[in-house]
């Protein structure tokens, strides 16, 4: 039952990055798909029926770093607005935040997928 949760959870990010990877391939990715990964990110992790303290620990970690992932958003706002160049490659550093935390999950939980 658990290991279906790890698969299911498993799932659940390969479309968070599929959107965000997706998105990235534009020349002015939206801000706001960041958000809505980030949130989605959180969504999914409260949602899952993991009872494992390892899972725990770590769900408390990524719900903290979400949390400031969004706070942090908000500085690249500006450069969106006025269509600035290094636009592009802070989206990529944010993106790559999330693609860290997703990695994160399948390396830390290889053994129940």
């Amino acid at each position: 039952m658990v290991e279906n949760e790890y698969k299911d959870l498993k799932e659940k990010f390969r479309k968070v990055s599929r959107k965000l990877f997706e998105e990235w391939k534009l020349k002015f990715p939206k801000i706001y798909v960041l958000q809505n990964c980030a949130n989605e990110i959180v969504d999914n992790v409260n949602s899952a029926k993991i009872e494992n303290e390892d899972f725990e620990v770590w769900k408390s970690w990524v719900i903290k770093r979400i949390d400031i992932f969004i706070t942090d958003l908000n500085e690249l706002q500006h450069d969106y607005d006025e269509q600035l160049v290094r636009y592009k490659i802070k989206w990529t550093e944010r993106k790559e935040k999330l693609d860290e935390i997703i990695l994160e999950f399948r390396t830390k939980f290889e053994t129940e997928l």
